[in-house]
Order: C-alpha cells, then structure tokens, then sequence
C-alpha cells in the first residue's frame, strides 16, 4: 500500500479492537431514535427515491469518518467474526494508476478478538473522481485492497489492484421502488503475493468484464444496537454470482445477505461531527 501524505495514521488491529469495544458496549447511547434524519443532498430527487440513503458529505468530505462495530458470518473460526471498520475520508488530491487529484477514502476492518497466530485485516483503498456533482452521483477509478491473514500457521497475504475502464458509477440513489439499473463493469485486476519461506512472490494481471443489475426494493426499518434507522434494500444479481443483498444506510451497507443467508450485520455505527 502506498503512504498517504496526510495527517491521519493507518490503523492497528489494537486500534480497531478499542474502536470496537467501544461501539458494542453501546456508544449509540440507548436510544431507539435516529439522530440522522434522511435529508437527500439533492433537493430536486425526488422523496420516493433511494436518496434518502445516502450521505455523501458523511462519505466523501475530506476529514470526516465512520466507526462500525459488526459480525462478519463469513469467516471462521467464529471467535474472529465480532469486526470493526474504521472508514475515512482521506484526502482530495490522490493518485492512482495515472490519474490525479481523485478523493481517497480507507475503509480498515479487522477482528476485534485477534490474536497472535489467527486473525484477519483488510485495507481497502477507493478512488473517486472529484468534484461530486450536485447529482450526487459518485464515479469510481479503481480500489486497491491489502487483505492480510494469519491462520495458525504462517501469514497470507493479497494485494488486488482493480481498475476499471471506464470508470463506474453508483446511480442507486436515483432508484424507484423495483427499479433496476445494469451496470457493465471491466477493467484489469492485479494480483500481487508476496514471497514466503513457502513460496516465490507471485504477480499477475488479468482482464475482467461482467455485467450485474442493481434492484432497489424499498425502504425498511432495520436495527443497528438499541437503534431503530430506515434504510433501503438493494439487491444484485450476476451470472454465475450469488444474489446480494444488502440494506444501506447513510451510504453504508447495515446488512448482508448472500441468497438468503446473513453475511454482516452493523451492531455499532459513529459518524464523526
């Protein structure tokens, strides 16, 4: 991963498992009322849209940050599934496979009861062209994601570098109830593995190109801890690919399922002021 020439440090796993503890011991407060009241960034969507699901000057305005406290059912052994998620918004004037003066935003999550020899860290690094307009519409680059593993034995580590061509859109905001929208993603994937006491480091580059639709189901209530908040189900769909589905609130994803079974479940959510 690259070195942001920024004023924030990368977090540890000891930061995320702080971070964490403190969300699930319930710094929401105890109240079942949702501080945040949907209000679109565009005033002219219209209100039965899915804009009142995102929050881009949460997401996307240099210096602000999420905290989550969540349990990722996908990973086992199932002591390492309570996770945290530091998401930041780094900087305005990022570079990344050529192109400059992009938003960055790192998104670090990990378990919150790791140990030495068995634990799990991602850091995903997104790249958005900027400015946003006043659509609210977000363009992504590219992202590079550092997954790092430690599982009883010796670390595995991964560096996928995803760039896509063209650039991707994020249009959910502008769906209806049961509106869908198709998007042709493609682009190259670079794979990077470092070498072990086992194996050479390995690096590889491969084209991709795939289509999925987006499906926009409606408003729901859902929990996250003791609080009651609206968000909005998407699910997607692509060939040979599980269906997704996922409720979004204030532009992150609260829940996860893949054909019908939980994937992730947000327990603890702070936005910074």
């Amino acid at each position: 991963m690259k070195v942001h020439a920024q004023q924030f440090s990368r977090v540890t796993p000891l930061a995320l498992a702080l971070t964490s503890s403190i969300l699930l011991a319930g710094c929401l407060g105890g109240s079942s009322e949702d501080p945040f009241k949907p209000n679109p960034d565009n005033p002219g969507t219209p209100a039965d849209t899915a804009a009142s699901c995102f929050d881009n000057a949460l997401n996307y305005t240099a210096g602000r940050a999420i905290e989550l406290g969540y349990t990722n059912y996908a990973i086992t052994p199932e002591e390492l599934r309570p996770s945290a998620a530091m998401i930041r918004v780094l900087g305005n004037a990022a570079s990344f496979e050529g192109q400059t003066n992009l938003l960055q935003i790192e998104d670090i999550r990990g378990s919150i009861l790791a140990n030495a020899v068995n634990s799990w860290q991602t850091d995903l690094d997104t790249y958005i062209q900027r400015p946003i307009p006043s659509t609210g519409i977000v363009t992504t680059v590219g992202t590079v994601s550092k997954t790092t593993r430690n599982n009883n034995t010796s670390p595995a580590e991964v560096t996928i570098t995803t760039i896509y061509n063209p650039a991707i859109t994020d249009q959910r905001r502008t769906l209806r109830v049961n509106q869908s929208l198709t998007q042709n993603l493609s682009g190259t994937e670079k794979r990077t593995t470092p070498a072990t006491s086992n194996q050479e480091a390995v690096e590889t580059s491969e084209p991709f190109s795939y289509a999925r639709t987006i499906t926009f189901l409606g408003k729901e209530n859902q929990s996250i801890g003791t609080l009651n908040v609206e968000a909005c189900r998407f699910k997607t769909t692509s060939a040979g690919q599980p269906d997704i589905t996922e409720w979004v609130y204030r532009g992150q994803t609260i829940r996860k399922e893949s054909n019908g079974s939980l994937v992730e479940q947000v327990t603890g959510f702070t936005p910074s002021s």
